[in-house]
């Protein structure tokens, strides 16, 4: 089994996680969520997130029929990886990267694949060293940056000429539904939903909004255009082919 490599090695620089919150965040997750995320994950996403994912698994179906590299920041347990062999997409190489060492840990366990690369790092900092990605994925993570914009803006330069950025975040709502929730994520996730303005920002081409304002699933191209649904012909859903065991890569603490 391969190790967890560290940022550090995979590009010659150090790297850590920073920012109290992403010290909270990271703490509570290796403690209490680890074993039983997939659990809560899967209860979340049929009872609050269906027509976002929905939105977002339609997204996916519209990229281009062709062998993409995928870049997943703050991959969690990996659940992101399934979603693209659902949705049948070629991938060509997957690097995913947590500030989690069991998380990734578990995201290697449960998708053993050859083409996939696991990096321990701050997602932001991986994001400003990468380039060329077809594809860039932010599920459920810029809620718990310090700065979410800088993210946000990151990701986007690591597309290429005509890549895509596909996001699920939290975001703050001015339902009082969606802030009820807020509130609880924040107290138990340490999860600020974050000022829809960040995302509205970079013009996205595609957004949809769901649960009382409180998720906002949103897609991006590396330059910008208007809003608008996706307009690109949708593929045809056909198995991913994804190979056999993987190596995993990390970064210093």
């Amino acid at each position: 089994m391969s190790e967890i490599l560290t940022a550090a090695a995979c590009r010659a620089t150090s790297t850590s996680v920073r920012g109290p919150s992403a010290t909270k965040v990271r703490t509570l997750y290796e403690s209490r969520f680890v074993d039983r995320y997939d659990v809560g994950a899967n209860v979340w996403e049929r009872f609050a997130c269906e027509p976002a994912l929905a939105a977002f698994d339609r997204c996916l179906r519209s990229l281009p029929n062709r062998p993409l590299d995928v870049l997943d920041l703050g991959c969690g347990t990996g659940r992101n990886l399934r979603r693209l062999a659902t949705a049948g997409i070629d991938v060509s190489t997957y690097t995913a990267v947590d500030s989690s060492v069991r998380m990734l840990e578990r995201a290697r366990r449960n998708h053993p694949y050859s083409r996939a690369r696991f990096v321990h790092g701050d997602a932001t900092e991986e994001a400003r060293v990468a380039s060329g990605a077809d594809l860039v994925l932010l599920t459920w993570v810029l809620s718990h940056q310090p700065d979410p914009a800088r993210l946000l803006a990151a990701a986007r330069r690591a597309l290429s000429p005509e890549g895509r950025l596909l996001v699920l975040a939290l975001t703050k709502s001015s339902q009082l539904a969606g802030r009820a929730h807020g509130w609880r994520f924040r107290r138990t996730l340490h999860a600020n939903p974050i000022d829809p303005r960040i995302l509205n920002s970079h013009t996205p081409t595609f957004v949809h909004v769901s649960c009382s304002g409180l998720i906002t699933m949103a897609e991006f191209s590396a330059t910008q255009s208007r809003m608008g649904e996706p307009h690109r012909s949708p593929r045809t859903p056909t198995p991913a082919r994804l190979p056999c065991p993987v190596g995993v890569s990390r970064t210093a603490s």
